[in-house]
């Protein structure tokens, strides 16, 4: 609502925000675990597009990159450019939310109660994750778990499970840690979006 009109600005009152693209859409949490190279910088700008909420640089049993110290505060900053450059370049009115690097046991004890959990792994025959989303329409949020180059450890992949995780199949082909994250996502706005 407009309050106010001067020669030089126009005061305006805001009520509500309407976020493009977001109604009835479950909140996406993406946890993967940080490859090398430069692939994470690429995972967290596609990621950014495909409408993730918020992301977690995961550490897990065999993840190969660890950031602590300054070096976890500086990567923390490029991050945060990356998701805000990735998202004013596809038009979106909000930033995901990057945490710090998170370990697996910590990640798992945040899951969201009323949200659905799911675990891409190698380990074992699992359902195709089509299936297990057919299942739940209408989730609060999502969580997917990518883990890294390697793949979960059947221990972790068993601590997912005690914490309300669903192990799931991506196809028949082994996916690098970047195919496997956008894999997800792009079926999340499939079947949400």
């Amino acid at each position: 609502m407009i309050e106010e009109v001067r020669d030089t600005a126009v005061r305006l009152q805001v009520r509500s925000v309407l976020e493009k693209g977001k109604e009835g859409r479950p909140r996406i949490i993406l946890a993967c675990a940080v490859p090398k190279k430069a692939k994470f910088e690429f995972i967290l700008e596609k990621a950014t597009e495909l409408g993730v909420d918020v992301l977690i640089p995961l550490k897990t049993k065999r993840t190969e990159v660890i950031f602590s110290g300054d070096k976890q505060r500086s990567k923390q900053e490029r991050f945060q450019k990356v998701v805000q450059n990735a998202a004013k370049q596809c038009g979106r009115a909000d930033i995901p939310r990057i945490s710090l690097m998170t370990p697996l046991a910590e990640a798992l004890k945040g899951l969201d109660p009323q949200g659905l959990a799911v675990i891409p792994s190698l380990n074992g025959h699992n359902s195709p994750i089509r299936e297990v989303l057919d299942k739940h329409q209408k989730p609060v949020s999502v969580t997917f778990l990518i883990g890294p180059e390697g793949d979960f450890t059947p221990d972790e992949v068993a601590l997912a499970q005690e914490h309300g995780c669903i192990p799931v199949s991506l196809g028949p082909t082994v996916l690098k840690v970047d195919t496997a994250a956008l894999a997800v996502l792009a079926l999340a706005n499939f079947y949400w979006d």
